[in-house]
């Protein structure tokens, strides 16, 4: 487990066993507590599908329809945890790690064992062009921009949304595992706060599933040039005020 250790040294400083914290009854509680995160989740991914299709999607217009259950999850998790500890029900974040990592790891094998070829097969010259420009792209921004923009840990902190963006969330989360197994930085955390922002806009969020109408109304080129200009507002937002801070 990733932070096994890490775990056991803080219920250690506490004054607390493993076996003693960790008993059946609270990991049943708490994977329950996750559940309900989901639950929520879903419903309001359910909510937003049933809005669109009494609303626009009567016209033919599909948003809400091609967006991810996963990043409405997270908004589900704070409902879900707030919810619990009003009700006072108590809420282990060494529980939730343990079952959070061993989730991790079980992701990470089955979107490395599930990864499909086929596309490699049938558009290879496409797909040639759009990786070269990627990685030519992504290489650049973590050599010469992340050590500017990450004060502390840069390398740690980069190296995750390098993996992200060139492959998926656990090619990340696998670097961050090989770079510092023992999570000394705290990159992983940060990571995960930084993708309650990230991931329901443009993780496979709102912007992912608005992008293709939004390209039929008002063209490709005009969308490209929206998209360069948000980009250099957050890369400036990045190097001269985050970067310095």
């Amino acid at each position: 487990e990733v932070y096994h250790r890490q775990i056991i040294k803080a219920l250690h400083d506490k004054g607390i066993r493993l076996r003693e914290h960790i008993t059946p009854s609270r990991l049943l509680q708490h994977l329950a507590l996750i559940g309900l995160g989901v639950l929520f989740g879903w419903l309001m991914h359910a909510a937003l599908v049933y809005i669109e299709s009494i609303t626009w999607g009567n016209n033919g217009v599909i948003i809400f329809g091609y967006l991810p259950v996963f990043p409405l999850c997270m908004f589900g998790g704070l409902l879900a945890q707030s919810l619990w500890r009003r009700l006072g029900f108590e809420l282990s974040r060494e529980i939730i790690e343990i079952i959070s990592s061993l989730a991790l790891s079980v992701l990470i094998m089955t979107a490395i064992g599930t990864m499909s070829l086929q596309f490699l097969a049938n558009n290879a010259m496409v797909f040639l062009l759009l990786y070269l420009t990627g990685v030519i792209w992504i290489l650049g921004s973590f050599i010469f921009l992340a050590r500017r923009m990450f004060k502390r840990y840069w390398f740690q902190n980069a190296i995750i949304d390098m993996g992200q963006s060139m492959g998926m969330t656990a090619t990340g989360l696998l670097f961050a595992q090989m770079t510092d197994p023992k999570n000394r930085t705290n990159a992983v955390e940060a990571f995960g706060y930084k993708q309650l922002l990230f991931e329901p806009f443009m993780g496979g969020g709102v912007v992912t599933a608005m992008s293709m109408p939004i390209i039929l109304l008002i063209g490709l080129p005009l969308f490209t040039a929206l998209c360069a200009v948000i980009m250099v507002g957050w890369m400036c937002a990045g190097l001269f005020y985050f970067g310095k801070h």
